[in-house]
C-alpha cells in the first residue's frame, strides 16, 4: 500500500498547485515513476497464474485485446503467462490498446522483445467498429486500467 499512499500524499501536497494550472495532474502522477509503482501493486493478475496456463493450453493461438494498457503493468503479467521466457509464445496476436497515443511509444519499447504485439489508441467509450476493430476478432479481452479490471472471453474460443 505505500505506493498508493505516496502518491495520494504527492498529489495532496501538489493540489494548490494543480488547481492554479502550475502543474498538470498526470504529470505529478509521472513524476519519479509513482504511477508504474501503483498499477504494480494493484496489478491483479498475480493470483491468475493457473487460469492463464490452462487457457493458453486450450487456445494457444489467443487473440488477446489489452483496453486500458496504461503503463503496460498488466500487459507484463499477462505476457509473463502467455509468453514464457524459453517457451512457445501462446496467442497468435496482442493488441494493446490505450486511449491516449501517448503511451503507445513507451509500450512498444517496453515490449520490444516480444511477437505479434500491436498498439492502437482505442476509446472505449465510442463504438469499437466506428474505430477500426471488428466484431469477434479476440478471443481474451482484458480491461485493465479502467474502472475495475475484467477479464472477458468471447465465445469464438
Amino acid at each position: 500500500d505505500m505506493p498508493l499512499i505516496d502518491i495520494s500524499k504527492t498529489l495532496l501536497d501538489r493540489c494548490p498547485q494543480i488547481i492554479e494550472g502550475k502543474v498538470g495532474s498526470l504529470e505529478v502522477l509521472m513524476e519519479n515513476d509513482r504511477i508504474k509503482d501503483v498499477y504494480n501493486n494493484l496489478c491483479w493478475t498475480s493470483g491468475w497464474s493457473d487460469f492463464f496456463s490452462l487457457l493458453s493450453h486450450w487456445n494457444p493461438s489467443l487473440r488477446v485485446l489489452e483496453i486500458g494498457g496504461g503503463v503496460g503493468s498488466t500487459t507484463a503479467t499477462m505476457l509473463l503467462h502467455l509468453a514464457p521466457a524459453g517457451r512457445t509464445r501462446m496467442y497468435s496476436k496482442y493488441t494493446f490498446t490505450d486511449i491516449s497515443p501517448g503511451v503507445l511509444p513507451l509500450a512498444k519499447e517496453k515490449f520490444k522483445d516480444f511477437e505479434e504485439i500491436e498498439y492502437s489508441v482505442l476509446d472505449i467509450s465510442k463504438d469499437p467498429t466506428k474505430q477500426g476493430y471488428r466484431p469477434e476478432s479476440f478471443d481474451l479481452i482484458i480491461a485493465s486500467n479502467v474502472r475495475a479490471s475484467v477479464i472477458f472471453l468471447t465465445t469464438v474460443c
